[in-house]
């Protein structure tokens, strides 16, 4: 079983770094616009990433929160995502820590067309 989840995670890297790079979303913000619009054909996210944040004025990017019982933080934007791209169809691969560290620990493939 590890060994097929690891072969997985492979995978799911390779393609990212394979595609053009106009069908990647890199970090958050890139990523949760695409989620938002049901865009997104793969999500790679680190094991135990998470991210409590509040959307800024047009919930297109997100600023730290400091108060999180404001009832407009996210608590985890991170499990929204996922959550939004497994609604649309999409597959979600959970990577291990620091292999995204150069894309803000998250990384998504856009559908084509999107």
């Amino acid at each position: 079983m590890l060994e097929h989840l690891e072969g997985e995670r492979r995978e799911a890297l390779a393609r990212l770094t394979a595609e053009h790079p106009d069908r990647c979303a890199f970090g958050l913000d890139q990523v949760w616009a695409a989620a938002g619009g049901g865009g997104i054909d793969l999500l790679c996210v680190e094991d135990g990433f998470t991210y409590a944040a509040r959307p800024v004025r047009g919930g297109d990017s997100f600023e730290p929160a400091d108060h999180l019982e404001h009832p407009a933080v996210l608590d985890d934007v991170v499990d929204e995502i996922i959550e939004m791209v497994h609604r649309t169809g999409g597959r979600v691969v959970i990577v291990r820590d620091g292999a995204l560290a150069e894309f803000g620990s998250v990384a998504a493939l856009r559908r084509a067309g999107s």
